[in-house]
């Protein structure tokens, strides 16, 4: 497949690695053997619809061509709309969802009935590795997610990025305050997800709005106004301490910076430092010493 697309990009005269086909900064590359979510491919599954088109003339079958053929529309959709991109593979599960009816319905009618034994078998042996040797989230081994609490694992694939306890201290800061209408500076890293699943599993009535928002989306709705502001990664950006200025001094939180328009979370801080941290911890201009971002328990 790779190759085949390849060539039809060469025979048009188009580079596969174009800014305007690929995502920014990856180029198109075959598929790799990875036991990683991001980039595991579905070959064998993709195969295996392939083989299952010619079945669907059969006139048991005939129903479902329509079916098929509304799948491969929005397959062809997709691709069009979308970039190519690593972990595309990832966004293209649902598209394998829906199509897994067509292919048991067609197995289903083969015969002799140990050619679907001999399929299934396959493919689940083939989804041993991903399962049992996943290299994030394994099934085995001490890095189990049966052996890992559910906090760890947000951050298994995170490591790169080594701020496990800046979001740890976010959310614990954020969750001691009365603020319930958080907004999230993603524009300098836009990995915003731990940040809401941890704090609605402690405020489950807690709300997030998106700051610092300037593209065209902007003029869909009023600019939000919430009673805090969390910037992700904007520590020394100066245009985002222009931005927020008007809420008073941050809180910094490793390169993170929590802003608020009233003391519900900064006037809080030195209560939950206090009350949270293994050593004593004084805040001075509202700004927390490095000794401070130790989390119990992270």
């Amino acid at each position: 497949v790779y190759d085949a697309v390849v060539a039809a990009h060469h025979a048009i005269g188009i580079n596969p690695n174009d800014p305007a086909t690929t995502w920014p900064g990856m180029q198109y590359e075959p598929p790799r053997n990875a036991n990683h979510e991001t980039n595991a491919n579905n070959r064998w599954h993709l195969l295996l619809l392939v083989l299952c088109a010619p079945l669907l003339a059969l006139r048991p079958l005939r129903h479902l061509i329509w079916y098929f053929a509304a799948l491969a529309a929005g397959l062809l959709l997709f691709c069009f709309y979308l970039k190519w991109q690593l972990f595309v593979a990832r966004l293209l599960l649902p598209v394998f969802v829906v199509a897994a009816p067509v292919a048991g319905l067609v197995l289903e009618s083969l015969a002799p009935a140990w050619l679907q034994i001999v399929v299934c078998l396959f493919l689940l042996n083939n989804s041993r590795p991903y399962l049992l040797e996943n290299w994030i989230r394994p099934l085995k081994g001490p890095r189990s997610i049966l052996r890992t609490s559910r906090e760890d694992l947000y951050f298994a694939d995170l490591t790169a990025w080594r701020n496990k306890d800046s979001y740890l201290e976010a959310v614990r800061l954020i969750a001691a305050g009365s603020c319930r209408e958080i907004g999230l500076d993603a524009y300098y890293l836009s990995i915003e997800y731990p940040i809401q699943i941890l704090l609605l599993r402690r405020v489950p009535d807690i709300r997030f709005v998106h700051t610092g928002v300037d593209n065209v989306s902007k003029k869909y709705g009023p600019p939000p106004q919430p009673c805090a502001v969390l910037c992700l990664d904007c520590a020394g950006v100066a245009d985002r301490l222009d931005r927020y200025r008007s809420l008073g001094e941050p809180v910094e939180i490793g390169r993170f910076l929590l802003y608020s328009s009233r003391k519900a979370i900064i006037g809080s801080t030195r209560v939950a430092l206090r009350a949270g941290s293994k050593a004593a911890a004084v805040v001075t201009n509202n700004k927390m010493p490095a000794a401070a971002a130790s989390v119990p328990g992270s």
